[in-house]
């Protein structure tokens, strides 16, 4: 199988070693017509109706002359990709959702949409239903939620949500944040920067709720000062201690009422416990979200996703033909993924350390 990397510079210096081919893209020409605006640019990317950026219509058919590829691999939407390259032939790829604490590392290759009519959308409105579910729901709380509630004992985090309660009350928003400088972010999400999307929810939700604010372990933290002054300004913000505050959403997911968030892995976590959730943006699980009901658990979406949507990445990596078959048969009939014949509680059981 030949491969070629097409990206920024940058990007393919990173993947010189790996790939036969390296096309190499500059922004400026695909930005210049959006005035340089990464908003504007990534919000064309995901939602626009017309094909006005040019310059990057130009670049991918280059790309398509060059190379003719027969499978394209995108880490973000793009809807030029499917009108240059033909729909059926555009794979989204990402890391999860299943969770990062306790499990190998999952790859999903969705031939959809990464957030943007996603394979998920289609699940969300057409659950899986069948005998076997319960299965699942067992393994899951006995490799996964009583383990993850013990790890949040030992690091505090129980004891600290505890004393918050007994002040605040029981209704607890866990708002998992993200950088701002994404595409995901400028592409789906609310046009402001992370603090201010806080202070934003904070009000609209209104003191019935306690929001617990987590940052991405790739983003800066708030310095103390602006701690002290949110959680002056907006009572219903409680931050967790310094040491909590960033990449903990695993551990403080069985703890908390709801789930916000734009497009965190934590969404899909939140809604296989029956979490309520508030989605912040047009992610892959927006309509989710939408059909979440409180204190009703879905185990199909586990099930989904450890049977049909991801695959641990060292499987992917190290099993010769095993990626190659896998997108053969998605390229071939994609609705193989919603036809839960043959999954079984087995697939989870391989997830898990």
């Amino acid at each position: 199988m030949e491969s070629a990397v097409a990206a920024s510079p940058s990007i393919c210096a990173l993947g010189s070693s790996y790939f036969a081919e390296i096309y190499s893209i500059t922004q400026v020409g695909l930005l210049q017509g959006c005035s340089f605006d990464r908003a504007a640019y990534s919000r064309d990317l995901c939602f626009g109706t017309d094909y006005r950026n040019t310059a990057l219509l130009d670049e991918l058919n280059r790309l398509k002359a060059a190379f003719c590829p027969d499978i394209v691999m995108a880490v973000t939407d793009n809807r030029y990709l499917k009108k240059v390259f033909g729909s059926g032939n555009v794979f989204f790829m990402e890391l999860g959702p299943l969770p990062r604490t306790g499990l190998h590392t999952a790859i999903y290759f969705d031939p959809y949409g990464h957030q943007i009519g996603s394979a998920l959308d289609w699940f969300a409105r057409n659950r899986w239903a069948y005998p076997k579910l319960d299965d699942f729901t067992q393994i899951w709380r006995r490799k996964w939620v009583d383990p993850i509630y013990e790890a949040a004992q030992a690091k505090g985090i129980t004891s600290w949500f505890d004393d918050m309660s007994a002040k605040r009350g029981p209704a607890s928003l866990l708002v998992a944040l993200q950088p701002r400088d994404w595409i995901t972010y400028e592409g789906i999400g609310p046009l402001v920067d992370p603090i201010s999307l806080l202070r934003s929810l904070a009000c609209d939700v209104g003191n019935g709720w306690t929001i617990l604010p987590q940052w991405h372990g790739s983003d800066s933290t708030p310095s103390e000062t602006l701690v002290a002054e949110l959680e002056a300004d907006q009572s219903n913000i409680a931050m967790p201690p310094e040491h909590l505050r960033v990449a903990q959403s695993e551990m403080f997911l069985p703890l908390v009422r709801g789930v916000a968030t734009i497009s965190s892995n934590v969404a899909a976590l939140g809604a296989i416990m029956g979490k309520e959730l508030l989605s912040l943006g047009k992610s892959k699980f927006h309509q989710i979200a939408l059909r979440a009901a409180p204190n009703e658990p879905r185990p199909d979406i586990l099930a989904f996703l450890s049977s049909r949507y991801c695959l641990r990445l060292d499987d992917v990596l190290n099993i010769e033909g095993y990626f190659a078959d896998h997108i053969l048969r998605l390229h071939h009939s994609p609705t193989y993924l919603f036809d839960h014949t043959g999954s079984d509680a087995s697939n989870l059981e391989r997830f898990f350390l």
